[in-house]
């Protein structure tokens, strides 16, 4: 009788733990959202840097992009290369132990007179700017 409510109580205790942990690992995978200006791109790690407003602080999320991220500019999906420093975005991400997993960047082609092509679209159509170039010291 004493071996049983042992045996029971051991198999409570394996159960609770193993609760805690999955319930550990799932908190761990909380996907945040922002918006935010992208500060740095680092194409050859395939790595950015976005600092935008949470909650009521300034947040900075830098890291790697996801092997699925989702990367779309104007409802286009685009590479990492057609993002620029400065691009107004909507960035989610992952926090793991070591660092953010940027998980998608979206961002809407700027309208300004100062809108370049997309690097991917080179050779397809010309911005207007680069038919009547602005200013020295305009962008």
């Amino acid at each position: 009788m004493k071996k049983s409510a042992y045996l029971t109580a051991l198999f409570l205790a394996l159960i609770l733990s193993l609760s805690f942990s999955v319930t550990q690992s799932r908190a761990a995978e909380k996907i945040y959202r922002m918006s935010g200006e992208i500060t740095a791109i680092d194409l050859r790690h395939n790595t950015v840097v976005v600092e935008g407003i949470l909650g009521d602080e300034p947040y900075t999320v830098d890291g790697p992009l996801s092997s699925k991220a989702v990367l779309k500019k104007d409802g286009k999906s685009v590479p990492l290369v057609d993002f620029r420093k400065g691009d107004r975005v909507m960035v989610k991400w992952k926090v793991t132990e070591q660092r953010h997993v940027v998980l998608m960047l979206k961002s809407r082609i700027s309208t300004l007179p100062s809108a370049k092509r997309l690097p991917s679209e080179a050779g397809k159509v010309l911005a207007w700017d680069e038919i009547w170039p602005l200013p020295e010291g305009v962008e």
